[in-house]
């Protein structure tokens, strides 16, 4: 059987558990590989169906006894076809398959949600079930989680590289990887305090003044202040 490369997104997605791939194992040496695996135009790169691969090398089936499917779209197009086959298909967790999604498509989304503030619009997102939002939401839609985890996965995806995978693993809870996110996300730098002008003082001043007399004594007030200061 060919030797054929896995995309970088579909390696993104942890391997069937012991017990499931034992049974498709079995499935397939009983009846064979049923779903296609699906490839690239040339033919070298897998996209979806790695288990079945792998399965299908270890029971040594040669090229004709594996049927696969050639990807018929653009190729800037299989990250989201490859996401779109595997992320509610797999027996992932909540933290698991939003934390994954975070990894693969956080930097774009938050660029998109920044170039949407910016410009005052909303703007397009590659996947047809994402909807105009910020970040968060839009990542959450598409998880089906609540925005908490959204916004959680989000600061693990960026915060804390070193233990993203642990999360998509299992290995860590989304919760604890969020405060290690949290403690290591940089802190704004506070806003310089305005010095107001003399002028600005003295009208804030006069102001307050003011407002300790009802509206129709003003007129008397600022005769008597009037009096008192002229030369």
């Amino acid at each position: 059987m060919r030797v054929m490369k896995i995309h970088e997104v579909a390696s993104l997605f942890p391997v069937l558990q012991a017990k499931e791939m034992r049974e498709l194992r079995e499935d397939i040496q009983e009846n064979g590989i049923k779903v296609p695996i699906l490839v690239n135009k040339k033919k070298d790169t897998i996209l979806d169906g790695r288990n079945r691969y792998m399965i299908a090398n270890e029971l040594k089936l040669g090229d004709g006894k594996v049927p696969m499917e050639v990807f018929k779209g653009e190729d800037g197009d299989i990250p989201g076809e490859i996401i779109s086959r595997n992320i509610l298909r797999r027996h992932l967790t909540d933290d698991q398959r939003v934390t994954l999604l975070a990894k693969i498509r956080g930097p774009q989304l938050e660029k998109g949600a920044a170039e949407r503030k910016k410009g005052g619009q909303f703007g397009a997102v590659p996947l047809k079930s994402a909807a105009p939002g910020d970040a968060a939401a839009i990542l959450s839609k598409e998880a089906q989680v609540g925005r908490d985890k959204g916004r959680a996965a989000l600061d693990v995806a960026k915060h804390a590289k070193d233990i993203v995978d642990d999360v998509i693993s299992g290995k860590v809870p989304l919760r604890k990887a969020a405060k290690i996110a949290k403690a290591r996300k940089p802190k704004r730098a506070a806003k310089p305090k305005k010095v107001k002008t003399l002028k600005e003082r003295v009208i804030a001043k006069y102001l307050g003044f003011m407002d300790a007399f009802p509206i129709t004594e003003h007129r008397e007030v600022k005769r008597i202040l009037h009096e008192q200061t002229a030369p």
